[in-house]
């Protein structure tokens, strides 16, 4: 009988390694879509361009603030 169950457990537990080795992981543009969605990102206007960023600080007379992240797979 132990045998029986050890015999189902291992083929449970390589069904679920082997589903969870064919998700694909998110791809760049969902995962900065999710990181602006952020409430604290939300409090202020974002660019993700730095030019464009750069160029509306200065028409608007402020500082730039950059926050900058990577990712790793």
């Amino acid at each position: 009988m132990q045998t029986t169950v050890s015999g189902i457990l291992s083929i449970a537990l390589a069904a679920a390694f082997a589903a969870a080795q064919t998700q694909t992981p998110p791809s760049q543009d969902e995962l900065l879509a999710a990181k602006l969605a952020s409430p604290f990102l939300q409090r202020a206007p974002w660019h993700t361009d730095w030019d464009e960023a750069l160029a509306a600080a200065g028409e608007q007379h402020r500082l730039l603030f950059g926050y900058f992240t990577t990712v790793n797979h």
